[in-house]
């Protein structure tokens, strides 16, 4: 029944596939580009660290930023040790899909369940909805329209796939922001910023250059742990 549906919401997304080629080209170059996808998003939370007049503000900021990365490596782990299903463009023929011309295929044989990159941006727009409702709003729904959406069209995702990533990120930073901000080690780094600057700005700014390339160091990483 939920597989079914799954296809179902699948193929109506898929039906507009190469209707408009340049279109599905574009969507395929911004599906991919890092900066584009992860930037603005980025930003903001520049934006509320340096805004943030108290510790408070800033401890769950740092509790979210540690959750993101904690959901993505979740989620990669969640793929290569539970099996659900392959990517849709594998299975495209038995599910009657049309593959975009921009198809990016060289993502291996594993699952797709949860998305990874659906765990991390939702993951990072609940950050900014920590820090304002309205901001946070427009957040998720950049990250729904331009990032993981796409992602269905483009086969690489069910929306299952998307759903579980929404749930996974959102659930994971809600929870470090929720029980982990009471933890001394933040009282530990807030002092490391204001001793030495000149070292933790720069290790912050290699954090989020992470988050912008979403996490490429994970995949590496985890490389190792697959079977060979």
């Amino acid at each position: 029944m939920l597989r079914q549906l799954d296809i179902a919401i699948l193929q109506v997304f898929n039906g507009a596939v190469d209707r408009w080629p340049s279109f599905d080209r574009a969507l395929g170059v911004v599906s991919e580009w890092s900066y584009v996808r992860a930037a603005g998003l980025v930003c903001i939370v520049w934006w509320a660290w340096v805004a943030a007049s108290d510790h408070r503000n800033r401890t769950r900021i740092m509790a979210g930023l540690a959750g993101v990365a904690i959901a993505t490596a979740c989620s990669k782990l969640i793929q290569m040790s539970l099996f659900v299903h392959l990517r849709p463009f594998r299975d495209a023929g038995e599910l009657g899909l049309t593959l975009p011309r921009s198809l990016v295929t060289n993502w291996g044989f594993g699952s797709s369940f949860p998305s990874d990159t659906a765990t991390m941006y939702f993951a990072l727009a609940m950050v900014i909805f920590s820090i304002s409702k309205r901001l946070g709003i427009g957040a998720f729904l950049w990250v729904a329209v331009v990032i993981v959406l796409p992602r269905v069209y483009l086969t690489y995702h069910y929306p299952s796939d998307i759903l579980a990533g929404l749930v996974l990120g959102t659930t994971i930073v809600w929870a470090m922001q929720r029980y982990a901000t009471a933890w001394s080690g933040w009282r530990t780094l807030l002092a490391f910023e204001m001793r030495r600057p000149q070292y933790f700005y720069p290790l912050m700014f290699c954090y989020l250059y992470q988050v912008v390339d979403a996490f490429q160091f994970f995949d590496h990483s985890l490389a190792y742990l697959k079977p060979h």
